[in-house]
């Protein structure tokens, strides 16, 4: 009788470890040398290293619960126990600071370099698609870090350098340039197609409709309480209209302690935030698993 209770005893705590597991969120960011998960706490549950030189500006957690992410000079998929299951590398010049799914599930790939290319692969990796086009900026590092596909089967690429963000056609050829300011790092094309549009070093986050370019919400640096917004990097829209930010400081001056984390409501008050200076680095970019939806 005590050895079925001991035997069950292990199997709730293994239940719970995999339901901990399961409702944690990916992390990493340019300058941290690890991809982590964690729980809403901060606690670490799992962390990935990630090799010399390399950076995380994008990760994904998988349907299987592999790993998709862009490590600048390439982008891979591991499992959770660190097994490289596809990967691709990039040439020397260039950057990869893109991986991400695609609505029908292929792997999306964008690469700064003289030419730029964008790129999709099928999960078992093939390439399917090669989209090959001129930012007109010769340092890769300074033309853009994430790129979205639309449901028109276009492309929108945030350019860092000119604060620009253009819509190209499969062909490469830009369909439309919207002048958003400085330093975009990201677009997330939302339920209603309003684009959410990360500001990084302009410290905003704002929904623009792209047709009329009219700012419809904004974040400014200061609008959140106890939060001072320093490099807006990835921003996720919950289904509840709250919004993730991942509040990178990569660039702050002297001492500027701030949550890397938060989510907030249409009004800026904080949901919850996450500040952990000694055990978590800088944060870019963020795949929750709670069970929830949510466009990124």
């Amino acid at each position: 009788m005590m050895k079925n209770g001991i035997i069950l005893l292990v199997i709730t705590i293994a239940l719970m470890a995999c339901e901990t597991q399961k409702t944690g969120m990916l992390m990493a960011g340019s300058g941290w040398k690890k991809i982590v998960k964690t729980d809403k706490q901060g606690n670490i549950l799992w962390h990935h290293l990630l090799e010399k030189g390399q950076e995380c500006n994008e990760v994904t957690e998988l349907e299987n619960g592999n790993i998709l992410y862009a490590h600048r000079s390439g982008a891979k998929v591991i499992t959770p126990g660190h097994e490289v299951v596809w990967q691709y590398t990039a040439p020397e010049g260039t950057e990869l600071q893109s991986a991400s799914l695609t609505e029908d599930g292929n792997y999306l790939l964008g690469q700064c370099g003289c030419p730029a290319q964008i790129m999709e692969f099928t999960p078992e990796g093939e390439k399917i698609k090669e989209v090959i086009f001129d930012t007109g900026i010769q340092n890769p590092h300074s033309q853009f870090r994430r790129i979205r596909k639309t449901n028109q089967n276009t492309y929108i690429v945030p350019v860092l350098k000119t604060g620009e963000i253009h819509e190209l056609n499969e062909n490469g050829k830009i369909l439309k340039t919207i002048n958003v300011g400085k330093a975009p790092f990201s677009v997330v094309i939302l339920e209603n197609d309003n684009w959410l549009v990360s500001l990084g070093d302009a410290h905003r986050l704002i929904e623009i409709n792209p047709l009329t370019n009219e700012i419809l919400w904004e974040v400014k640096e200061n609008d959140i309480a106890g939060v001072p917004l320093r490099f807006v990097a990835e921003a996720i829209r919950l289904d509840n209209g709250n919004t993730i930010i991942c509040n990178w400081s990569g660039h702050a001056k002297g001492d500027q302690p701030t949550a890397s984390v938060v989510e907030i409501k249409r009004n800026a008050q904080v949901v919850w935030k996450l500040k952990d200076n000694e055990h978590l680095g800088l944060i870019s970019t963020i795949s929750p698993d709670w069970g929830i939806q949510f466009k990124r």
